[in-house]
């Protein structure tokens, strides 16, 4: 791990330790589960558990996708968030050293001039909305494929803000090489122009959303430790208890995969969805992928039910194939 990314978990440690004391009071939320949280104005305690049994051609398995722990709170004008994934640390008994904890963010941030913010540490590049998106509040199993391509978290620096109903955000982090060094950086630059309301919220799909809703996004993205450069646009719009999400990543000589999704609320309970998505690979490779969301308890997003089947054809024999996932999505 590089020196910087160090600096930067010792900062943010700094933060957590020179918070005021708290009293020993726990209190707890009895909707839909208990939330842990200190008493008073320190850390909040958190995190969500995502397990699903999956079956596809190569057979059938049942895994923890996230087991996330997360801590968030405010020191004096500056916010920060820790989190890690947990689910390494479950002895799967085949013999490999896998059960390592795996930091995901690890931020601080805080208000700079009127209308912009800087975000201090560990955090995901602001590309697309499916990468952002929290894998608790998908509407899907799983991100879309440009999505799950662009949802890497690195240490850097960020700004963001926004000029009414235009949001932006520029953030150099250190380079995906692997290496964790700052001599080769990642550069993106986003800007997203809300159009009626907002369609990138805090939920995929149309659940939680209110009115009109239309959003567009464009985003550049230059790495200059595998020297890849690319160009994103994506577009959201609800309304009335339906959604579309459509995403497309052109890469400089690659490929210029594309999404998208359409949603439609069927009651309080229920959501259904279908994906089309096309890699734009020599294999002609494309997926279709229909789901099923059962938000339980009138909670959303903090549990529910899914269930997804997806088919992908292609020319390549060892590409094609069905896989059923079925899983519980809890946040507590």
């Amino acid at each position: 791990m590089s020196r910087f990314l160090n600096l930067t978990l010792a900062a943010s440690a700094t933060l957590l330790v020179t918070a005021p004391a708290q009293a020993n009071e726990l209190s707890l939320a009895n909707n839909p589960f208990p939330n842990l949280s200190l008493a008073g104005d320190g850390p909040n305690l958190g995190g969500y558990i995502l397990v699903h049994y999956g079956d596809d051609d190569d057979g059938a398995e049942m895994r923890y996708r996230s087991v996330r722990v997360e801590m968030k709170g405010t020191q004096g004008d500056v916010k920060y968030a820790i989190s890690a994934d947990l689910k390494g640390t479950i002895d799967d008994h085949d013999g490999t050293d896998d059960e390592a904890v795996s930091l995901k963010d690890a931020k601080a941030a805080w208000s700079i001039a009127d209308g912009v913010t800087a975000t201090f540490g560990r955090f995901k590049e602001p590309i697309l909305f499916s990468a952002l998106s929290s894998s608790s509040r998908r509407m899907m199993v799983d991100r879309t494929g440009n999505g799950g391509a662009y949802d890497d978290r690195n240490a850097g620096i960020m700004f963001n803000g926004g000029f009414g109903d235009l949001q932006w955000w520029v953030a150099m982090q250190e380079g995906d090489d692997g290496a964790g060094a700052m001599d080769d950086t990642q550069t993106t630059i986003r800007a997203v122009y809300n159009v009626m309301g907002s369609a990138f919220g805090k939920y995929e799909g149309a659940y939680g959303y209110e009115g009109s809703n239309l959003s567009v996004g464009f985003a550049s993205f230059e790495d200059d430790a595998t020297g890849l450069e690319a160009t994103a646009m994506e577009f959201g719009y609800v309304n009335d208890g339906w959604s579309l999400y459509g995403d497309m990543v052109d890469e400089d000589g690659g490929d210029s995969p594309t999404s998208f999704t359409v949603s439609r609320m069927m009651n309080s309970e229920y959501e259904i969805a279908v994906r089309m998505e096309d890699d734009d690979d020599a294999d002609d490779t494309s997926h279709m992928t229909a789901g099923l969301n059962w938000y339980y308890g009138g909670d959303g997003h903090n549990l529910k039910w899914q269930l997804n089947f997806t088919d992908t054809e292609s020319d390549d024999a060892g590409e094609e194939g069905s896989r059923v996932d079925f899983g519980l999505v809890w946040r507590f």
